[in-house]
């Protein structure tokens, strides 16, 4: 980002946080001299792609989501850099409510068209199952396209108006919510379907659970979870029978 380092400079910090080291710009500020002050989190999993090895070894502090990952991380560095932050929900945010009524079969958290996004609608659409998305925009099914063209999400960012799409046809809502109105929305959900293939320790699975509402998930992706609060998949196509069996099983 041009100015980035100048602008670090300017300031001087003791320590540098770097949220999501997958972003370039953290390679900038610490090969700019300031890696011994970098603290890296990843929220993920160390990967080629993000940084390179020589890169990861200038920060001071490398801080993963799992401890699996941050033995990895150490098998490769020279020093013992990374450390083990698991990631959590705040449970006195998070917690049933049995007050809230359950409006939707299956609940998800993030959407891209392109990957996991498209499983879950095609899930929903088998079983004709009420979905709430939130944390993204849908536009492929259960909307037309007239909904589509008229629910003009970047002008409704740009004024600052909510950014809640409703399907007339089909029990679909999506959009982007408060931290404060998630609890809610879990609580409103029988089921949380989070396909995700790489992600280390998703938040929302651990919101969900902190609400007992029980996940779909992929192993690889949340080893954590266990048969007592729902279903890790080993691939892909076992979510659809596990999302299935769970809601028949209420």
């Amino acid at each position: 980002a041009p100015g980035l380092v100048e602008w670090v400079k300017g300031y001087s910090p003791d320590v540098v946080h770097a949220i999501g080291t997958g972003h370039r710009m953290a390679a900038e500020i610490m090969k700019a001299g300031f890696g011994p002050r970098t603290c890296l989190w990843e929220r993920m999993k160390t990967a080629d792609y993000k940084f390179g090895w020589d890169e990861y070894a200038l920060c001071a502090r490398l801080v993963m989501p799992t401890a699996e990952a941050a033995r990895e991380a150490n098998a490769r560095l020279k020093e013992n850099k990374a450390m083990n932050l698991p990631l959590g929900a705040n449970v006195e945010l998070f917690r049933p409510d049995a007050s809230v009524e359950k409006k939707f079969d299956i609940i998800s958290v993030g959407f891209t068209q392109n990957k996991r996004g498209p499983l879950i609608r095609e899930i929903a659409k088998r079983h004709r199952l009420s979905w709430l998305l939130a944390g993204g925009i849908n536009k492929g099914w259960p909307f037309t396209p007239r909904e589509n063209l008229l629910f003009m999400n970047s002008m409704r960012k740009r004024l600052g108006l909510p950014r809640v799409k409703k399907a007339r046809a089909y029990p679909h809502v999506c959009g982007f919510f408060s931290n404060t109105e998630m609890p809610a929305l879990y609580n409103s959900a029988r089921v949380l379907v989070h396909p995700a293939v790489e992600e280390g320790a998703p938040r929302c699975v651990q919101e969900a659970l902190a609400c007992e509402v029980p996940v779909v998930v992929l192993k690889s992706t949340v080893p954590y979870v266990d048969a007592d609060f729902g279903i890790p998949c080993e691939s892909p196509d076992e979510i659809d029978g596990a999302v299935a069996g769970l809601l028949a099983d209420e």
